[in-house]
């Protein structure tokens, strides 16, 4: 279909002989740390990876290392962090559109390091802000039927952030149907990342039409963001660019990613 685009099987000889300025990495995990490894050697100005960087803390050590000494860029997929609308939404977070959170939820489906690295790095970049960092985890084996790698596990639990702000973690089975969702409760709302991401909503807080003197929230939402997919890949392709052209930062680098790891790993325990 495409016969002027160049082909090769071996990682060494494209990267030698074609020599490209980006490369993609959507391999199996397992060979991340060496394909990085080897655009690192070969002098590649930026690599996108898929999540996870390495399937281990001392290969993700390492790694960030190595490219603090190379002129190469990382850019992990952790795909919300190239959604451009979710940088509004951090806004008014940050802005206290909703007030002092109090409580949360989140579901994800298909394995904590699989699916669930998007959860974990998706809730630091809404609350690292507000709440600080992630500072103790629990977590409790999924007793029902799921669907996960057979190298993977889906866990529940309850993540802790600096500013005692805990989140609960539910995860659920893909066969019966895809869900990521995160809903965060403050003191004046509550906002609600729907439908894989695609649909954010915001709720008030109301006086009660049934309970003289109560409140609650709104039934229907007082602002809606999103609506359709958006292409996170462009942005991401974009912030690759900049990384290139102006030494742009990574808007989700080997720090994030390792991060978000530590989380995972510490959960697994």
């Amino acid at each position: 279909i495409l016969p002027d685009i160049q082909v090769s099987e071996n990682i060494d000889v494209l990267l030698r002989e074609i020599k490209p300025e980006i490369v993609s990495i959507a391999s199996w995990k397992e060979n991340h740390f060496e394909m990085i490894n080897k655009c690192i050697d070969h002098d590649v100005k930026a690599i996108i990876c898929e999540k996870p960087i390495a399937t281990n803390l001392d290969d993700c050590i390492a790694l960030k290392n190595k490219l603090n000494k190379s002129n190469s860029k990382l850019l992990i997929n952790h795909r919300r962090r190239f959604d451009e609308l979710l940088y509004e939404v951090v806004e008014l977070l940050n802005g206290g559109r909703i007030g002092e959170l109090m409580q949360g939820s989140a579901n994800y489906v298909y394995g904590l390091l699989s699916t669930g690295t998007h959860l974990i790095d998706t809730l630091r970049f809404f609350l690292k802000d507000i709440c600080g960092e992630i500072k103790w985890v629990s977590a409790y084996p999924n007793q029902f039927k799921h669907f996960s790698p057979d190298n993977d596990s889906c866990l529940d639990g309850i993540i802790c952030f600096e500013n005692n702000f805990k989140i609960s973690i539910h995860s659920s089975d893909l066969k019966d149907y895809d869900i990521y969702n995160i809903n965060l409760y403050g003191r004046k709302g509550m906002m609600s990342f729907k439908n894989i991401g695609r649909d954010i909503e915001f709720y008030d807080v109301i006086d009660s039409p049934e309970h003289t003197g109560f409140t609650e929230l709104s039934p229907v939402p007082t602002l809606r963001l999103g609506g359709k997919p958006r292409n996170q890949f462009k942005f991401m392709l974009d912030n690759a660019i900049d990384c290139i052209e102006n030494n742009a930062k990574p808007l989700g680098d080997a720090d994030d990613a390792i991060i978000a790891l530590k989380v995972l790993f510490a959960m697994k325990e």
